[in-house]
């Protein structure tokens, strides 16, 4: 999904491409789940925060 400010966002760490090219994405699935459970997710454009 694109943000509206044409960032690709990943909705979800378990079906994420990149998962394999990430040191904290490669958690097992059961710890990826936790934090899918609790996670919320935000994007700013730059220069924002």
């Amino acid at each position: 999904m694109l943000s509206p400010y044409g960032l690709d966002i990943i909705e979800s760490c378990l079906t994420c491409k990149m998962r394999s090219d990430r040191i904290f994405c490669d958690l097992p699935t059961s710890a990826l789940q936790s934090f899918e459970a609790i996670k919320y997710a935000t994007a700013y454009p730059k220069g924002a925060v």
